[in-house]
């Protein structure tokens, strides 16, 4: 898998004076975004991201069946979709 290329987190949500919400990290400004929920999803994006690599790291059990393998799938696309130039 290739490594990802966005900024790494923790990324913050700002409200600015203007009613958007900023996506930030110190000294960085990253997106503007127009809903609160929409920010603090984007925000979030380095977490996630983390998150889901680490568990896509591990093998894919032995014991598992067609369900498991799918949603590995979807794990593994996820991850390769986050980190496409």
């Amino acid at each position: 898998m290739t490594e990802p290329k966005f900024t790494e987190g923790p990324w913050l949500n700002q409200e600015n004076m203007e009613g958007y919400a900023d996506i930030v990290i110190p000294g960085e400004y990253i997106a503007r975004v127009a809903k609160e929920t929409n920010a603090n999803l984007i925000a979030a994006a380095p977490d996630l991201y983390a998150a889901l690599k680490s568990l896509a790291d591990y093998e894919m059990p032995d014991q598992s069946g067609p369900a498991t393998a799918r949603r590995w799938g979807y794990a593994l696309d996820a991850l390769n979709k986050a980190v496409k130039a």
